[in-house]
């Protein structure tokens, strides 16, 4: 007994445990073959809920062009797309013409899956002639989350089989789309935490593994003094330097004015300042 290809990708899907971007659209690439060699779909797309002008909306989140279209759900004002109406109602469509002809500007459309009434009309940006519409909802339990459609040239009524398999690739759709939505989310989340780890490494104290560091602040140069004056502080500034290197093998010394890194100087005083354990500042102004 032959099997559809809808329970093969199925296996495939529960057997994943990662959905990443790339697996996810090849296994639509993978999909868009299927439908066109065995179901004749000419025109396959998956859209997802969006806000559009601050209204519920859809989103043609991938498709077998390039064409990404958008369309808004408003239930009060009437469906503007059959996309609209089968995410709107929840419900999937069928949709031909009973004169057999192309769906845009018909005015005898029908839904041969549930016959659905007042269908809006065929309403679609695809390039080509369609006669055939195929709309089912992409479903999370039971909120709709999205559509997907599927469009053929030709004039097909559809079979219980058809139907059925219809029906299995739009959970396969679904269920794969909330496990890629999922890994998106983890993976934007893991790249907050990062951020936010940079961030704290930056700016916050944290205890030292190796030395404690000591940060030494003293007056400038001694330009503002006299020369004598001159003398006296950078004998105190050689004899405090004297002592701190005598305890190099326990304490790791940052002293303010070999800080030559470029950025604001300030901030960089305050990094130190926050990475220290100890501290020492010698004031000094010269004497009359």
């Amino acid at each position: 007994m032959s099997r559809m290809f809808g329970e093969r990708i199925n296996e495939f899907v529960l057997s994943t445990d990662i959905m990443d971007h790339e697996t996810f659209f090849d296994l639509l690439k993978l999909i868009q073959v299927y439908v066109n060699q065995h179901l004749n779909v000419t025109y396959f797309s998956v859209l997802d809920e969006t806000t559009i002008n601050n209204q519920r909306g859809l989103r043609t989140l991938w498709s077998t062009r390039e064409e990404t279209p958008a369309y808004t759900v408003d239930e009060e004002s009437g469906y503007a797309s059959h996309t609209a109406y089968t995410f709107g109602k929840n419900e999937p469509i069928w949709v031909v013409s009973v004169s057999k002809s192309p769906l845009l500007n018909a005015s005898d459309l029908k839904d041969l899956w549930a016959d659905a009434k007042s269908l809006p009309p065929y309403n679609t940006r695809n390039e080509g002639v369609v006669r055939t519409s195929v709309m089912h909802p992409l479903s999370k339990g039971d909120q709709c989350i999205g559509g997907v459609e599927f469009a053929a040239e030709k004039y097909i009524e559809p079979t219980p089989a058809s139907l059925e398999e219809v029906r299995t690739l739009a959970t396969i759709i679904s269920r794969a789309y909330q496990m890629h939505d999922a890994r998106k989310a983890q993976r934007e989340n893991t790249r907050r935490a990062m951020q936010m780890l940079e961030k704290a490494l930056k700016t916050q104290h944290w205890t030292q593994l190796a030395l404690p560091q000591i940060f030494i602040a003293y007056p400038g140069g001694g330009e503002q003094f006299e020369k004598e004056a001159q003398t006296e502080h950078a004998a105190i500034i050689k004899t405090i330097r004297g002592v701190i290197d005598e305890f190099a093998d326990i304490l790791k010394a940052v002293y303010w004015e070999d800080i030559t890194d470029a950025g604001n100087i300030n901030m960089q005083v305050i990094r130190d300042i926050s990475n220290s354990e100890l501290g020492l500042c010698y004031f000094s102004e010269p004497t009359t």
